[in-house]
């Protein structure tokens, strides 16, 4: 990400964890202002994503 840009940290996300059949990321990012009128604003991301069924690969033995 860009060095002018801040965000509130890591994105966070709850574990795939206790049988959950789905779990959410958010972000936040403070854009600095650009035009004396506007301000700092910050924008808010969230996106849901399935948890895997599985969630280690089958381990693969070496050749």
């Amino acid at each position: 990400m860009s060095g002018w840009l801040r965000t509130s940290g890591a994105p966070a996300a709850a574990p795939c964890a206790g049988g959950a059949p789905q779990t959410t990321a958010e972000v936040t990012v403070v854009i600095p202002a650009v035009l004396p009128l506007l301000g700092e604003r910050s924008v808010t991301r969230r996106a849901t994503m399935p948890c895997p069924a599985d969630p280690y690969p089958p381990l693969r033995s070496a050749p």
